[in-house]
C-alpha cells in the first residue's frame, strides 16, 4: 500500500500560522476535509463547510471569532461571490480567499471589486495557500492597527472648514 505525504520532513517554505481561526468553505467534502487536515498542520484551526449557507450563519452568530475566510468561488445555491459579499458587510475587514479550478477574466474583476484579497487555482500548492493566507492575515492586523492609532488622533481635533480659514 503506498502513502500520500502531505508534509515532508522539510516544511521549511511552509508559513505556519499562530492559531487563527479560518472559515473554510468548499462544496466538495473531500477537498474540505483535505484542507481542514492541511491548515490544521500549518497551526491553523479550521471551521469547515460543504454549505455556503449554513457557513454564513456560523459567520454571523460569531463573526469575530474568525482571522480569515477561505471560499469556492463556484458553489450551488450560493457563489463565493455571494457569500463574500454578505461576510463583507458583516465584517468589511476579514481577509477573504477565493480557490477555484478555473478562474475567468470577469472572475478576476470581480474579486478586486468585492476586495478578495487572493484568488488561488486549484490544486495549488501548500507553500501558496501558506503564503497567500499569512500576506491576507498580515495585512488585515496592519489595517487594523492603523485604524486603531488613527481613531483617538480624529477624535481630539477636528479640522476648521475652508470657507472659515478664507475669511
Amino acid at each position: 500500500m503506498r502513502r500520500i505525504l502531505l508534509f515532508s520532513r522539510q516544511e521549511t517554505s511552509y508559513r505556519h500560522g499562530q492559531g487563527e481561526h479560518i472559515l473554510f468553505i468548499d462544496d466538495e467534502i473531500v477537498i474540505a476535509q483535505l484542507m481542514v487536515t492541511i491548515l490544521s498542520r500549518l497551526s491553523y484551526r479550521v471551521t469547515a463547510f460543504n454549505d455556503p449557507e449554513l457557513a454564513l450563519l456560523a459567520f454571523r452568530k460569531e463573526p469575530a471569532a474568525y482571522q480569515a475566510v477561505i471560499t469556492d468561488l463556484s458553489m450551488p445555491h450560493m457563489s463565493g461571490f455571494d457569500l463574500a459579499r454578505a461576510i463583507r458587510k458583516i465584517s468589511p475587514d476579514i481577509p477573504i480567499l477565493m480557490s477555484s479550478g478555473y478562474v475567468k477574466r470577469e472572475d478576476e474583476l470581480a474579486a478586486k471589486a468585492l476586495g478578495i484579497d487572493e484568488i488561488l487555482l486549484k490544486p495549488d500548492s501548500i507553500d501558496r495557500l501558506s503564503l497567500a493566507l499569512q500576506r491576507a492575515i498580515r495585512k488585515a492586523k496592519a489595517r487594523a492597527t492603523c485604524v486603531e492609532v488613527a481613531d483617538p488622533g480624529e477624535s481630539q481635533h477636528a479640522e476648521t472648514p475652508p470657507q472659515e480659514r478664507d475669511s
